[in-house]
């Protein structure tokens, strides 16, 4: 993606030199191509949207001991997903994700 970015930004330097049809026509491919690279990164941010993981998986992503993740849903900082019929719990990927930042 930052190929295209950087192919954008030269393709920019240029339009100095368009006009009229020709400039408008430069700026609908950038902007087909800059869409061909969202949709599948939408689809992707919607997929982590739903994942979820366990609290092991939790803890290696936030560099913290699993028992760090049961007290940050004791805290109310993180959710627990409870799995019917098991004590065992997951936790949204993306929520985990939020706590990193």
């Amino acid at each position: 993606m930052y190929s295209k970015l950087k192919t954008m930004q030269t393709e920019t330097l240029l339009v100095h030199q368009m006009t009229g049809e020709c400039l408008l026509k430069s700026i609908q491919t950038m902007f087909d191509e800059i869409k061909k690279e969202l949709i599948p990164l939408k689809k992707m941010m919607t997929a982590i949207q739903g994942a979820t993981i366990e609290r092991k998986e939790a803890a290696e992503i936030l560099s913290v001991s699993p028992m760090t993740i049961s007290n940050y849903v004791t805290s109310g900082k993180l959710n627990a997903i409870f799995v019917e019929g098991s004590s065992h719990q997951k936790y949204n990927l993306s929520e985990v994700l939020a706590l990193k930042k």
